[in-house]
């Protein structure tokens, strides 16, 4: 029997070669027509033959050089059908009854163009008459071979275009549907909704072997399809609907350990480069849907969830480590609005991270608007305070020890350039920190407290820590700090509120040295972190610090004050004294002024008030301010005072002497001058009988004039209970004294007086000269013609014009 059909095959094939070698012309033209029933368009088919082999054991016909082209290809260049070979298999037993039956199509080495112009046209246009048939198997199966097949479609600017080594469908008609067995190997160069977003799968390898059911006017259907995309499993679910006026897809994707540059891969260009800074090195788990309307320009709606556990992940801020979280992305987060970059969202949940040794965790994050990425976020840490000293890179604070509490909710830019404010609400913590502030070097110990975020300002409160022996609380405030930190820090102002039981001056003696200049090493990498450190130093270099200080207490060396009270501005390399009060010796003083930080030395500009103070106590204060003709142990009383002096401060906090300059306008009260040396030569000189070891004089007013070590009395009244003076010249710490005494004659008869109101009124007097030798020793001797008060005007004049020859060079 096998023989009798192996002859009749052979039968078969031999009419069948005769049949088509006879009637070429025809056959070749009735096949033109066929088609033209199929497709309008025109159609050229370079040879037509029997092959007994491509599809054995069926018979096929063997097309040529097929062209299917639309009457309007001279104007879009476009041919619809371009294949090599196109084998059309019957079936065996068809060809006995009369009616051969197309059971398969096999397209060769060829191209599929599918175009669709901006106005609707389109290069195939199907007879009218076409159609699927209930109860009739009108579809034959299709194989591709080495076939590209695109599909153009400028009206809806959309473009899919797959180069397929193979492409097999199979149908099968149960009732009102159509089952196609698929199966298919390609290289997809891109599928391409709206071309103004890109393509996804671009340049992607395709493979799989899965069923698609057709519904005839409703839609086609996958089912669970198992696809390697990218030699990457995925399976595939979805829909594309052909309900009018407009058709739709919807499309769901699943995978198990994708990476990540394959799971960016397979996205449109525009996207691909907002996921380029980041990259997952460990593979994850990843779903997706993808669903639109195929109309014009429409970009498809994005939907994906991921899950990352114990992953790393490279981002521009550094690498992450330990990553865990739950995401899910997508591009239509307001569905009032079009999809696309503007209207999409990632959202983060469950996360925690390592970076740079430091633990973080938040329960909830978003970044929306891919073309301007905004973060809304928590975010939680215990940090080790010395670990941030090698991330910000400061040049200002230096973290020693301690711990750091972060518990702060976030919503800002991710771009540097971007107009929006970062807003910032919560706490940073500190405890048992030990802070470095270099450019001072000034140490902070035991520092505690908690630093509040609130929207663009910071605040401090309850902060406490040590400088050396003073205990400082402290709270203050910079307002705007967020708006302005990234734009103008040296803008910022930081507004400090300072207390203390007791404030030592010499644990702040830095503040009159250089600033130190610290270098750090250049990032290796740049990052928000080290930019907003930068930002910091600036702030703190340039920008204006307000201090209110109050302690109950200051000491300074042997100075001791109570009750002080300071209002103080830090500008810079400036410290401005705006108000300063305190209790000293009994007295109250008041002072304003500025000290200008330089190279080794300050320049001091002081205005002082000093009221009712005791005088012995504010010379043992000062040391006798640098002189020892007269001490505290010498000289009692109360003074007041109103002081203008500037000088230089040296970076020991010492004032040095030939730069001091200034006037004193001064009185003094229930003065005494006990043991006072020039007053017992006095004595000694002219009045021999009288005991000037214990002087009691009245109120005692003048005007001193400080330049460098000198100090220029004018002439004053002393009267005393001894003896009435009146006084002027110069006390020079230098080069020494050079007075003028005129002792008014009533003296003479008088041992006493009782009166110690001041006159003004000096008489009939002598004169006396008090001048410090060659050899150091206060000398007084008789002056009648007071040559010392004019040699002093000469040696004023001379040194007036000198200065004016100086200044006019």
């Amino acid at each position: 029997m096998a023989g009798g059909i192996l002859l009749l095959f052979i039968i078969a094939c031999i009419i069948a070669y005769f049949v088509v070698r006879v009637n070429k012309d025809s056959i070749n033209a009735m096949a033109r027509a066929q088609i033209n029933k199929q497709v309008k368009g025109n159609v050229e088919i370079g040879d037509l033959q029997i092959n007994f082999f491509k599809t054995f054991p069926n018979i096929s016909a063997e097309l040529a050089d097929v062209i299917i082209r639309d009457s309007l290809w001279n104007v879009h260049h476009h041919e619809f059908l371009h294949a090599e070979r196109i084998y059309i298999r019957f079936g065996f037993m068809s060809l006995f009854k009369g009616k051969p039956e197309i059971t398969q199509v096999i397209v060769q080495d060829g191209s599929i163009y599918l175009y669709t112009d901006e106005c609707g046209y389109c290069n195939l246009s199907r007879a009218d008459d076409v159609g699927f048939k209930k109860g009739q198997h009108d579809i034959p199966d299709f194989r591709f071979e080495r076939t590209r097949i695109t599909v153009q479609n400028d009206y809806q600017n959309s473009f899919h275009d797959i180069d397929f080594h193979h492409l097999t469908s199979h149908l099968n008609h149960r009732d009102s549907s159509y089952t196609f067995k698929v199966n298919v190997k390609a290289l997809v160069h891109g599928v391409g909704f709206n071309m103004n977003r890109g393509s996804f799968l671009t340049e992607k390898g395709l493979e799989g072997n899965f069923y698609v059911v057709y519904e005839p006017g409703r839609k086609i259907e996958l089912n669970e399809v198992k696809l390697k995309i990218d030699q990457q499993p995925f399976l595939l679910s979805g829909d594309i609907y052909f309900f009018n006026p407009v058709m739709s897809y919807e499309f769901n994707f699943q995978t198990k350990k994708i990476p990540y540059q394959k799971a960016v891969g397979v996205l449109t260009q525009s996207l691909q480069t907002k996921f380029k800074p980041y990259d997952i090195l460990k593979p994850f788990d990843a779903d997706a849907k993808i669903s639109g309307l195929m109309a014009p320009k429409v970009v498809p709606q994005i939907v994906t969830h991921f899950n990352i556990s114990d992953g790393e992940l490279d981002t521009p801020a550094g690498k992450l480590t330990h990553c865990s979280f739950t995401g899910n992305f997508t591009n239509q987060m307001d569905p009032l609005n079009l999809p696309g970059d503007e209207n999409s969202k990632f959202i983060f949940d469950n996360v925690s991270e390592t970076w740079q040794n430091l633990a973080f965790t938040s329960n909830h994050a978003e970044v929306s608007n891919l073309k301007a990425p905004y973060l809304i976020s928590d975010l939680k840490s215990i940090i080790d305070l010395e670990d941030l000293n090698g991330l910000a890179e400061s040049s200002s604070i230096r973290f020693l020890h301690g711990l750091g509490s972060l518990d702060i909710n976030f919503n800002g830019p991710l771009m540097a350039n971007d107009s929006l404010n970062s807003l910032v609400n919560g706490t940073f913590t500190l405890s048992d920190a030990e802070v470095n502030y270099m450019p001072r070097n000034l140490l902070f110990k035991n520092c505690s407290g908690v630093i509040v975020f609130k929207d663009e300002d910071l605040i401090i409160s309850n902060f406490v820590a040590t400088a050396g022996n003073t205990n400082l609380t402290m709270d203050g405030d910079i307002i705007n700090l967020l708006a302005l930190l990234n734009k103008n820090p040296e803008q910022l102002v930081m507004n400090w509120n300072i207390s203390t039981p007791e404030l030592n001056l010499s644990d702040f003696i830095s503040y009159v040295s250089e600033r130190a200049s610290v270098s750090k090493p250049k990032p290796a990498a740049r990052n928000k972190l080290i930019t907003a450190t930068e930002n910091l130093d600036r702030m703190l270099s340039d920008g204006i610090a307000k201090l209110n200080v109050k302690a109950g207490k200051l000491t300074y060396k042997k100075f001791v004050a109570e009750n002080v009270a300071a209002s103080v501005h830090l500008i810079g390399n400036k410290i401005l004294m705006k108000n300063v009060s305190l209790r000293h010796a009994g007295g109250l003083l008041n002072m304003q002024g500025s000290l200008t930080n330089g190279n080794h030395a300050n320049f001091l500009d002081l205005q002082s008030n000093i009221e009712n103070v005791d005088i012995p106590g504010l010379f043992f204060a000062f040391d006798n301010f640098g002189q020892d003709a007269i001490t505290h142990q010498n000289i009692k009383g109360l003074m007041s005072a109103n002081i203008k002096f500037t000088g230089v401060l040296t970076d020991k906090a010492e004032v040095s002497e030939n730069t001091m300059k200034g006037n004193v306008d001064f009185s003094i009260k229930e003065g005494e001058l006990i043991n006072f040396e020039p007053a017992m030569k006095i004595a000694a000189t002219a009045l021999k009988n009288r005991d000037f070891s214990h002087i009691l004089f009245g109120e005692l007013k003048n005007q001193l004039a400080i330049h460098g070590s000198a100090i220029t009395i004018h002439k004053m009244e002393i009267r005393s209970n001894v003896v009435i003076l009146f006084v002027e010249g110069v006390y020079d710490t230098k080069k020494g004294t050079d007075m003028s005494i005129q002792v008014p004659l009533s003296n003479l008869s008088k041992t006493e007086n009782a009166d110690l109101d001041n006159t003004g009124r000096a008489g009939v007097n002598v004169r006396l000269r008090a001048k410090t030798g060659e050899d150091g020793k206060l000398k007084v001797s008789w002056d009648p013609f007071n040559k010392a008060t004019k040699q002093r005007k000469a040696e004023s004049r001379k040194d007036s014009l000198m200065l004016t020859k100086i200044n006019k060079k």
